[in-house]
């Protein structure tokens, strides 16, 4: 049997890594979250987007910790990097979902579904604490129920824990080129199955791949890709190389089929087993335009 070490998510969000017990719970959404649609910060100051952004704290016992909050539509992902310990990840669930929205809130309290690659089969663990997140004069504090409280430094000299250009390099050798112009934006296919997926293109051929599935901790690579096309431009192979959130920096290759169709499509399919995709069947996916 597995040992389950010392589980700390109290100081500075430095979650001890578990490496066995059963995954029991679950977030309260699923393909009902709504509108992961939205990729990039916008202007408005809610207090959502405040939270979004690299931070850092340190302690004896881990050393160094750099965590980054990200934003993928009404959803909050925290990760986190120790220097001494661990790689982890968590979907932060608001108790009021609604003071995410206000430009004048300064806290929220959450629920906290913790998850790491090198854990627990990558599977939630178990406990699923509440704290809460306010933002100080240099950048947030983490509260636990009991009153305890870490400070966290947003550091804007450190890099995202994921580069998506990283592996450029690699990817070159594949000879192919960048993505077509008709490719690039923000994709997503929110009703398909149980899935909510979300899948941002850019011209510099970075990209970001979310994917949340009922009853799984989210799936977000980060990475770059190129395609090499066919079918007289409008489809071919999609290459991806990426690292996934709460999985540290470790590469991972995809290649999938990708076709754009003439009414407005993004065609997706595996190329190979346990790809890109959460399934083996085909995925359409519908290109988003912000509301003006």
């Amino acid at each position: 049997m597995m040992k389950k070490m010392n589980f700390m998510l109290t100081a500075a969000l430095l979650f001890s890594v578990l490496t066995g017990g059963c995954a029991v719970s679950d977030p309260p959404y699923g393909n009902d979250n709504p509108a992961v649609t939205e990729i990039s910060v916008q202007q408005s100051p809610s207090l959502m987007e405040k939270f979004v952004g690299i931070y850092r704290t340190e302690g004896k016992e881990n050393g160094r910790t750099v965590l980054e909050i990200y934003r993928i539509g009404d959803t909050l992902i925290a990760e986190a990097e120790q220097e001494y310990a661990a790689y982890f990840a968590a979907e932060l669930i608001p108790d009021n979902p609604a003071a995410l929205s206000d430009s004048a809130a300064e806290e929220a309290r959450f629920t906290v579904y913790a998850f790491s690659g090198f854990s627990n089969f990558g599977a939630y663990w178990e406990e699923t604490p509440q704290i809460t997140l306010a933002l100080t004069d240099n950048g947030l504090s983490l509260r636990e129920a009991d009153g305890t409280s870490v400070e966290f430094r947003r550091d804007t000299m450190l890099d995202p824990l994921h580069i998506p250009d990283r592996y450029a390099e690699v990817l070159a050798e594949f000879s192919g080129e960048a993505y077509p112009e008709t490719m690039c934006g923000t994709w997503t296919a929110e009703t398909w199955g149980n899935h909510s997926i979300v899948l941002r293109m850019n011209r510099d051929g970075t990209l970001l791949w979310y994917c949340k599935t009922t009853g799984e901790p989210v799936r977000m690579h980060i990475g770059c890709g190129t395609v090499i096309r066919e079918k007289a431009g409008t489809g071919g192979l999609l290459t991806v190389v990426t690292e996934r959130v709460g999985y540290g920096a470790m590469p991972m290759q995809y290649t999938l089929a990708y076709e754009l169709t003439g009414t407005g499509l993004l065609l997706l399919r595996n190329m190979e087993p346990d790809g890109l995709l959460p399934t083996e069947d085909e995925i359409a996916l519908t290109q988003y335009t912000e509301q003006e």
